[in-house]
């Protein structure tokens, strides 16, 4: 077991797996070999006979080493090398004793069947352990997907662990990579040929796997809830005979697993899109509770003002006829802000972009209090800019009214007469603004709806 390249485990390359022909016939002469050293050092000092016991001791170690059937070469070849250097006469394949040809026949039956089953032994544990690494290959791979509802991070978890299943290549193809869009592989993407691109076609269409125009790549379909999602390429590194028997299980699982988890993702982005918009449709209601509110009061005062002078003008004071008159221009005043601050709310869920240039926010917080002062006289508004001022970028004009907002709102929630505190200073690289009241702060019913 070895760390994959995002963390995790993936499976080890089998000595057996990647072992070429030509290697273990390397290895099944270099036994033989060594065998007939030890065997020509041992006839010095004890009868040829127990030179045996060290070509069998070669045939077991090659099959142990390599596998079965290099095993079963090392046999034969030790047979024939015991004859030729060992039987008398030497250095040719006659028998001179007829008792020697059926100890030879034993001791090919015996070399035979030793490098036969420690071969077999050998493969044995080779495919236990691919099995113990198949279940800590999907065990991890659940474990990654459980933990992620990111569908990009799902489909490069998938390929890297699907690749070092079938000890190959993978690669996903989705609609958009058949249109010349990224491919999702391991372990590099694949340049798919005009017959690949058909291949994936056809199982996007068809829904059944198919061999690809490339040697060796077949492709599968990736099935969810909502049909064929995506197509899987699989380029397996040890041939299709391995490949079907030895890869299928766990890539059959590998493959739900991450259709499964893409399934998950989907339904994932479709709950937050769900949640987004509710909360979207409750800030809405609560806005246009809240701006319905702020309609009405200026527009009661305004009404009730213009009534007073038509029915009561002629009557009252002069004093009197001023103070509604200022009563109607403010009020007039407020319902203009709250257009302006509708029409710059439109603005932005319009997706227009704000005018993002360099600007001071000391000269922005600067305009804002000019207006917060005429607006509401009975606040005192204090600026404190301490510091250098940096440059930032945003819209100065929807900066200057959410300072008046935040000013605003501090003057309706203090007290007559309370000051209210603008103050602008750095903070590391950055501006703060801080806009400072004294009211008597917000209750946890309205920190939780905020």
């Amino acid at each position: 077991m070895v760390e994959g390249p995002t963390g995790g485990v993936e499976t080890a390359e089998e000595p057996s797996a990647r072992t070429s022909p030509l290697v273990a016939l390397a290895g099944a002469g270099g036994a033989v070999a060594i065998a007939m050293v030890l065997g020509w050092r041992l006839t010095m000092v004890l009868p040829p006979a127990y030179v045996v016991s060290v070509f069998l001791v070669a045939v077991l170690t090659a099959a142990a080493i390599f596998g079965l059937w290099t095993g079963i070469v090392t046999a034969v070849a030790s047979f024939f090398a015991f004859d030729f250097f060992f039987v008398e006469p030497t250095y040719t394949f006659d028998v001179a004793d007829p008792r020697e040809v059926f100890a030879l026949g034993v001791f090919l039956v015996a070399a035979v069947l030793t490098g036969g089953l420690a071969g077999r032994l050998r493969e044995v544990a080779d495919s236990a352990r691919r099995r113990a690494d198949t279940l800590a290959l999907l065990h991890d791979f659940a474990g990654r997907i459980s933990a992620t509802t990111d569908r990009d991070e799902i489909r490069a978890l998938a390929v890297r662990r699907i690749a070092a299943c079938i000890e190959g290549s993978c690669a996903l193809f989705d609609r958009r990579a058949l249109d010349g869009g990224p491919i999702e592989a391991w372990p590099e993407p694949p340049t798919p040929s005009e017959a690949d691109r058909r291949a994936v076609d056809r199982v996007f269409e068809t829904g059944r796997p198919t061999a690809g125009g490339s040697p060796r790549w077949s492709f599968r379909p990736l099935r969810t809830a909502d049909g064929i999602v995506a197509v899987i390429g699989l380029c397996p590194g040890r041939g299709e005979g391995f490949f079907a028997t030895e890869y299928e299980p766990a890539l059959s699982a590998l493959i739900d697993q991450a259709a499964t988890a893409l399934e998950r993702a989907r339904l994932a982005e479709e709950r937050s899109q769900a949640e987004e918009s509710a909360e979207r449709e409750r800030l809405r209601s609560a806005l246009l509770s809240s701006i319905s509110h702020d309609l009405r009061t200026p527009l009661a005062t305004i009404l009730g003002s213009v009534t007073s002078l038509r029915e009561l003008g002629d009557r009252m004071e002069p004093a009197d006829r001023a103070d509604l008159l200022a009563a109607i221009e403010e009020e007039t005043d407020r319902l203009s802000r709250f257009v302006a601050d509708l029409l710059a709310m439109t603005r932005l869920e319009a997706g227009l972009d704000a005018r993002r240039d360099w600007i001071d926010a000391g000269d922005v917080v600067r305009a804002a209090a000019e207006h917060l002062r005429r607006v509401r006289s009975d606040h005192p508004v204090r600026l404190d800019v301490a510091g250098a001022i940096v440059p930032v970028r945003g819209d100065a004009t929807l900066l200057e009214q959410v300072i008046f907002n935040l000013g605003d709102n501090a003057a309706k929630a203090s007290a007559p007469g309370a000051p209210i505190d603008l103050v602008v200073a750095r903070d590391g690289a950055a501006m703060r603004i801080d806009v400072i009241d004294r009211g008597r702060g917000l209750s946890a019913d309205e920190i939780r709806r905020l």
